[in-house]
């Protein structure tokens, strides 16, 4: 594979942690993944198999026990601005109003930008994904699915090399939850942003992404398949959900959990 098509690659990725015999144990281990520029990708797997472990370590949040990560040529050490993160929480400062949310990361990115400058910046990125009418609103005076919003403007107005979604629709209801998806996948589009997905959710997987990254189970969880969605983008929902191979698709990916799920119960199960 050429190096334009390796943006973010992440090889023999491993995290341990030491347990109460003082003895490394690794919860991710050997994980390997390559990311195109511009692909989505999402990483699906039961609970407690590392999937937010590995966003974290992408993040810069999370130290590396061993192995490596590449974003764009560089080696990633320590959290920076080319990586953005929407957590599950939207975590806004109650004192400020969505657009301070959004400017305070906005006047560390672009010091040198003017103040008008750094507002258009704000206000452009909130109105994209629908808060152009609450720039002075704080956090109280928003629904959940509207903070989650701020979140996803905050987190784009950074223009990072790479978007990092941990499970950002979790505390949403599920109308909410297809607009935002509807919403991320727009400003994707746009922004022409490479994205990973920690999701639980299949058809959010299938419907989001380009490839579906299916974890083992912990601990030394590792890729266990990885399915290409041949689907072009951008998508719409019903004729997505409507094709011919979408329930192939969704049959591999819910097989896979099942096996692993039979794993994880077996009495004497070796992960």
């Amino acid at each position: 594979m050429s190096a334009k098509n390796r943006y973010l690659e992440l090889f023999k990725l491993t995290k341990a942690y030491p347990n109460r015999f003082g003895e490394e144990v690794p919860v991710v281990k050997d994980f390997d993944l390559i990311l195109k520029r511009g692909e989505l990708v999402s990483l699906i797997g039961h609970s407690g198999c590392g999937k937010s472990t590995v966003l974290t370590m992408v993040a810069g949040l999370n130290s590396i026990t061993s192995g490596g990560i590449v974003l764009d040529g560089h080696e990633v050490s320590g959290p920076g601005p080319d990586r953005s993160v929407v957590f599950q929480a939207p975590c806004l400062l109650d004192w400020m109003t969505a657009l301070q949310n959004v400017k305070l990361g906005v006047d560390r990115c672009y010091p040198h930008a003017s103040h008008s400058e750094r507002f258009q910046i704000c206000e452009y990125y909130l109105s994209a994904v629908g808060l152009g009418d609450y720039l002075d609103k704080y956090p109280r005076e928003l629904s959940g699915g509207m903070q989650q919003r701020v979140g996803i403007a905050r987190a784009v107005a950074l223009k990072p090399k790479l978007l990092l979604l941990d499970e950002p629709f979790g505390r949403l209801d599920s109308l909410t939850r297809l607009e935002l998806q509807e919403v991320i996948l727009n400003l994707i589009e746009r922004e022409k942003l490479t994205s990973l997905l920690i999701t639980h959710d299949v058809d959010e997987a299938l419907f989001m992404s380009d490839q579906v990254c299916m974890m083992t189970n912990g601990p030394n969880a590792k890729v266990g398949s990885m399915v290409k969605i041949p689907h072009p983008k951008p998508r719409d929902r019903q004729e997505f959900i409507n094709d011919k191979d979408y329930f192939g698709l969704r049959a591999k990916l819910v097989r896979f959990l099942s096996e692993q799920e039979k794993l994880k119960l077996a009495p004497n199960a070796v992960i």
